[in-house]
Parts: structure tokens; sequence; C-alpha cells
């Protein structure tokens, strides 16, 4: 298992082997031993800019999933899942929205990156119920 977090924010302390064990539980628990992932902490301005080039959507976002899995090359036999951004600002504010603490809301945003990176969506209410039910059960794993 390889994961790659890179902080690329300044404002917020970052427990990054905290987030190394929390992930590899979590790619553990999708039987995903062999699993590759980058997780990227950046601030609401990088990520705004990526929203806007790859969404078309001119606003900040809490979290992006680049899935290696999907498109041209999708279906080579890589244990790359892709890449999640996380703007750990936008987290901090909705933090407060969710009542949550900063740890606990960026641990279920990687959780629900990694969900996108393996193909789950939020598109049809089937959908969102599947997705929902699978990252609340990691979630509460992985937060105690």
């Amino acid at each position: 298992m390889l994961i790659n977090i890179i902080n690329r924010q300044k404002t917020f302390r970052i427990n990054q082997s905290e987030i190394l064990k929390k992930t590899t539980y979590i790619l553990t628990s999708l039987s995903l031993p062999k699993a590759e992932v980058v997780i990227l902490f950046t601030n609401n301005r990088y990520i705004k800019k990526l929203n806007s080039q790859y969404r078309h959507r001119n606003y900040a976002t809490d979290v992006l999933s680049f899935p290696m899995r999907e498109g041209k090359f999708g279906k080579l036999n890589s244990p790359m899942l892709g890449d999640i951004v996380i703007s750990v600002e936008k987290a901090n504010t909705n933090s407060k929205i969710h009542n949550f603490t900063l740890r606990e809301e960026l641990l279920f945003l990687i959780i629900h990156g990694i969900l996108h990176l393996l193909g789950y969506n939020h598109e049809t209410k089937d959908e969102l119920k599947k997705l929902e039910r699978i990252q609340n059960k990691l979630f509460n794993e992985v937060i105690t």
C-alpha cells in the first residue's frame, strides 16, 4: 500500500501520521491492501482553481477526487486509485456546520474521496444511499 500525503497549506495543523494510519485502515477495510492514493491538503484558492478547470464550477469545494480507473486507460491493472484534493480551509468551515472537529471532517472527506475514486457517486437517490451507508460505517470506525 502506498499513501502519499502532501500538505500545501499552512493555516491548519495536519497530523499526517494519523491520516496515514486511518487511510490505511480505510483501504484495508475496503479490501484494497495494495492500493495507492495521493491525498493533497490545500486551501480554498487552489481547490477553486481545480474545480473551475476540471468541473467547470467556479467555487471552492471541500474535496475533489481524480480517479485513475476511469477514462481511456481506466482498464489498466494498476494499484493506483487516484488523487484526492481537500481544502482544509473549506473543511474547517464545514466542520462547524456538521458539528465535527476538523480532524473528523478531514477523515470524513478522505473516506468520501476514496469512495469516489472507486466509482461511488451521489447522482441518484439509490447511489447516494449506497455511498452514505459505506461512508458512515467507515467513518464510525475511524473516528475512535
